[in-house]
């Protein structure tokens, strides 16, 4: 069934306060989980150790999971893992609220969090196309950027005050509070739009449930090897990739970089940092104002040079915080900038029946490049100095918008 022109508008304000509510969730399980670790151990390593295991699980998830969005009914699937989320939620408070909870299950319970959310994440992403018309999916993600920002932005705030006052384990009901919200947004969203969309996300292939519980399990995989057999794909990844790395190593190191480097305070590090919450917003408020399918590559090639000048000027000018949080605005506006384009580009370009393996397969190739490309860069940090890292990190954001420039052309053609 095809996507309706035209989307009614109140389908489209609840699509997006639906994204706003799971990233509110996550910002704030993802500060009292951390801070639990840090409380039950007192050592930074546990910290460390409780993002890397819910990154794992992301990209275990995106591997084995995202067959099952293309093989199964996709909004029983997107039901079933907000309400598993909210019952691991409950017990995650319940057991850590005990006496002398341990740091491994708070590692236990990040990991299965972080694994379903990001199966939440994937579905949201591959509905998008089936609830939208192709020519409205830019500016849908611009203002998916602009809320988003805003809500990573609140996000701390919110888990900050409710730890204050109810404590860390108590902390997570907030998160329950959001996911809760999620889910009678998304039933919302189902009456909504059942008349013209919902029978074409609940259609499953006409196979038998073992064939498609097989086909489920490999399926990113085997669009992995799909993706890469494909030259315009390649390209794609190519320049994805890259720019996942580039931005990865960004976000692990700017504290290092503004502390050692520029020799800034704790309170200016602080306040640099949050200059990506206010570069998200303008990131989106941009991609608004310029949400055509036409512009998509314009847009694709000026996000890379705005993301250049802001390392460029975050870097070059030594201990100015004034010139560095330019610099950090600017790369976090050409980061947003990029990202949805890229959703835009992928959500319009890969044929709706495969949408959820084929982007579990970007997904899991990008992360894992940017994985390497951060535990690379701490190294060389301190090996090689930031100099020469920089300018390598440079580099490949050239080398992405080449390989961009070498595929927009197919992108922009009909689908695979």
């Amino acid at each position: 069934m095809q996507t309706p022109s035209s989307t009614l508008p109140r389908v489209t304000l609840t699509f997006i306060a639906l994204g706003v509510f799971l990233a509110l969730s996550e910002a704030i399980y993802d500060l009292a989980f951390a801070n639990m670790a840090y409380t039950i151990t007192g050592k930074t390593l546990s910290v460390t150790t409780t993002y890397a295991v819910g990154y794992g699980a992301e990209i275990l998830v995106t591997l084995l999971g995202a067959g099952f969005i293309d093989r199964f009914n996709k909004w029983r699937l997107f039901l079933a893992t907000q309400a598993a989320n909210i019952i691991v939620f409950a017990l995650a408070a319940v057991l850590l609220s005990r006496e002398n909870p341990t740091v491994a299950t708070v590692w236990f319970f990040a990991f299965f969090v972080d694994l379903i959310h990001q199966y939440s994440r994937l579905i949201v992403f591959a509905l998008v196309p089936f609830l939208f018309a192709k020519d409205e999916i830019p500016r849908l993600n611009g203002m998916l950027a602009v809320c988003n920002g805003v809500a990573k932005a609140l996000g701390p705030v919110v888990g900050a005050i409710a730890i204050l006052y109810v404590g860390l384990p108590a902390s997570l009901l907030g998160s329950i509070a959001f996911m809760v919200g999620a889910l009678v947004l998304t039933m919302a969203l189902g009456v909504m739009s059942q008349a013209s969309t919902i029978p074409a996300i609940v259609s499953v292939p006409e196979e038998r449930f073992r064939d498609r519980l097989q086909e489920s399990v490999f399926g990113a995989s085997r669009a992995a090897y799909q993706l890469l057999a494909l030259p315009r794909w390649r390209w794609f990844l190519a320049s994805y990739s890259s720019c996942v790395l580039v931005i990865g190593v960004l976000a692990l190191l700017w504290i290092p970089l503004l502390r050692s480097f520029h020799g800034f305070s704790d309170a200016e590090t602080g306040y640099l940092m949050s200059t990506g919450t206010f570069g998200a917003v303008i990131g989106g408020s941009m991609l608004r104002r310029h949400a055509q399918l036409s512009k998509l590559t314009s847009v694709l090639r000026a996000a890379h040079f705005v993301m250049a000048f802001g390392i460029f000027v975050a870097f070059v000018v030594r201990g100015n915080p004034y010139v560095v949080g330019i610099g950090m605005f600017a790369f976090h506006v050409g980061t947003t900038m990029y990202f949805r384009s890229t959703a835009s580009a992928i959500q319009t370009n890969i044929p709706k029946d495969v949408i959820g393996s084929w982007y579990g397969a970007i997904d899991f190739i990008s992360r894992f490049v940017g994985l390497a490309g951060i535990l690379f860069a701490g190294w060389a940090f301190d090996a090689i100095g930031p100099y020469a890292l920089y300018t390598a990190l440079l580099v490949l954001l050239l080398v992405s918008v080449l390989n961009w420039r070498g595929s927009n052309h197919a992108l922009e053609s009909a689908p695979v």
